[in-house]
């Protein structure tokens, strides 16, 4: 009975343990909602640009033979031996990939765009726009809204603070 009471006591200390890592683990991985938020603004711009070279990209694809490509030499050796087929499928397979993509982009600039929409009624709502999307520096956008740079500093923390608010919801505000 005595090794039964000890071997349970070492299962209980064991799973103690585990739970007290697992959740050591979990809060040191706490989310910086702020810093989530301005990737997310950085990357809009590519994002767009992303889209764009997505479309182009399934119009090549469209007349791309895949005869010298090292793409097609690998799915070729993977699959049977008509030619043709396989190029189809291989077309296929690039356009799903593209189209995965491109979908993928237009759900971030989608959201991104709601939560720009939030803020749209915002004084110092060109901040954004003008430091995340153009680069442009502190210093030049104080001179083009007429204002000191403390205040763009300011004004922008406090528009992305919003910002992730909109995107995440009650968990950035913790």
């Amino acid at each position: 009975m005595d090794k039964d009471k000890a071997l349970a006591e070492d299962i209980r200390r064991i799973c103690h343990d585990i739970v007290k890592d697992v959740a050591g683990t979990v809060a040191k991985r706490k989310v910086n909602y702020y810093k989530s938020t301005e990737r997310r603004l950085y990357a809009y711009s590519t994002l767009k640009v992303n889209i764009e070279n997505y479309k182009k990209d399934l119009e090549d694809i469209k007349v791309e033979s895949f005869e010298r490509s090292k793409d097609f030499v690998t799915f070729m050796s993977n699959s049977g031996t008509k030619m043709q087929t396989d190029i189809e499928t291989l077309r296929e397979a690039k356009t799903l990939e593209i189209k995965r993509k491109m979908h993928i982009d237009e759900c971030e600039i989608k959201e991104v765009d709601r939560a720009l929409d939030a803020i749209a009624n915002e004084e110092y709502k060109d901040i954004i726009k003008l430091y995340y999307f153009e680069s442009k520096p502190q210093e030049e956008i104080a001179k083009l809204l007429h204002c000191v740079e403390t205040t763009v500093w300011r004004q922008r923390k406090r528009l992305v603070d919003k910002l992730a608010i909109i995107l995440y919801g009650a968990d950035a505000v913790k």
